[in-house]
């Protein structure tokens, strides 16, 4: 039921990207349906409080990957629309039908000129 649940939950909040590897140019890049995340966590904050403590907001962005369509590996860039596009940092272990990488958001002007999804 858990793994339904897990492939529904996938499946309405998908996105489609290209999945692209090497250094280009991408001949044909793998088109893939993922899930962007962005965390936000307070570094410096110790068990939930702040005793004066230096705060800041770190941001993490991670992206979900039904592994059935791909399994990232570090270095791939994720390509999402015009400007917007990731570069794979570190995979974690795979949990049950998905892979979930951290990821660097690239500048507009490295992600300038890769390829995007179809209608992006």
């Amino acid at each position: 039921m858990k793994r339904r649940a897990r492939r529904d939950l996938h499946n309405a909040l998908q996105v489609p990207a290209l999945y692209l590897l090497g250094d280009g140019p991408w001949p044909s890049p793998t088109l893939i349906h993922i899930r962007l995340h962005t965390k936000f966590v307070d570094l410096g904050d110790l068990q939930g409080t702040h005793f004066h403590y230096a705060t800041r907001q770190e941001v993490t962005p991670t992206i979900v990957f039904q592994r059935s369509e791909i399994e990232p590996q570090s270095g791939a860039i994720i390509s999402i629309e015009p400007g917007e596009a990731y570069r794979v940092d570190n995979v974690k272990p795979p949990d049950d039908e998905f892979v979930v990488a951290e990821v660097i958001r690239l500048s507009e002007r490295q992600a300038a000129g890769l390829p995007v999804p179809e209608g992006a």
